[in-house]
């Protein structure tokens, strides 16, 4: 392994132990193993195939408020500007 890969897995390592990333991978298993989310995906896959608008809006909009699918949105956000400032850096020259 040379210097440049020994870099990287560190960089893999330190990411991985860092409480923000932590938190996604907590927040993403919850999300798809959650039987409430899971009912309410389901629930909107049948909505959409039936053509029923009404219900479809609803269980949409009782998905993105549940606290788990809103927390996990907002960890991904944070996440993604953390690997664009990481980006960043490694191209700054």
């Amino acid at each position: 392994m040379n210097d440049f890969e020994k870099a990287l897995e560190k960089l893999r390592n330190d990411l991985y132990q860092n409480p923000l990333i932590k938190e996604y991978f907590s927040l993403k298993k919850q999300l798809d193993e959650n039987k409430d989310i899971l009912k309410l995906k389901e629930d909107i896959k049948k909505a959409t195939s039936e053509g029923n608008i009404d219900l479809l809006n609803k269980l949409k909009l009782d998905y993105d408020n549940h606290p788990i699918v809103n927390n996990y949105k907002i960890t991904k956000d944070e996440v993604n500007n953390l690997l664009l400032q990481i980006k960043e850096i490694l191209l700054d020259k």
